[in-house]
């Protein structure tokens, strides 16, 4: 049987660090104009299997709405899932952090993320 996946770009990132294969490794996926729920984007980060896994899409409302089940992200082999966007208003993107495997449901400072999507 043959899976239907919604088609997206990958880029996995080496962060803080100059060095190829240095740092700490993170997948980014582009999900373009499509939201997604916040299941298939837990079942990704999953299948992914980074220490940070960060989802970008192209509208910064998506990312400021986004709901997550902090149950299910703490039964992900990640320590953290990034949702973002371009920004708007004069910002570089907009993003959320939500990291409850390390009893904080959501980074509001979010400095991971931007060592993550810095480069893009």
């Amino acid at each position: 049987m043959i899976s239907t996946w919604l088609v997206m770009i990958v880029y996995w990132a080496d962060t803080l660090t100059s060095t190829p294969f240095g740092g700490k490794p993170a997948a980014v996926c582009l999900l373009g104009e499509a939201p997604a729920d916040d299941a298939w984007m837990q079942q990704v980060a999953a299948e992914l299997n980074q220490p940070t896994t960060a989802f970008l899409v192209s509208d910064p409302l998506l990312v400021e709405q986004a709901r997550s089940d902090f149950g299910a992200i703490r039964q992900l082999p990640v320590t953290r899932v990034i949702v973002t966007a371009p920004g708007g208003e004069g910002a570089d993107f907009t993003s959320r952090v939500f990291v409850p495997k390390i009893g904080l449901d959501e980074d509001q400072v979010t400095g991971s993320a931007h060592a993550v999507l810095g480069p893009l």
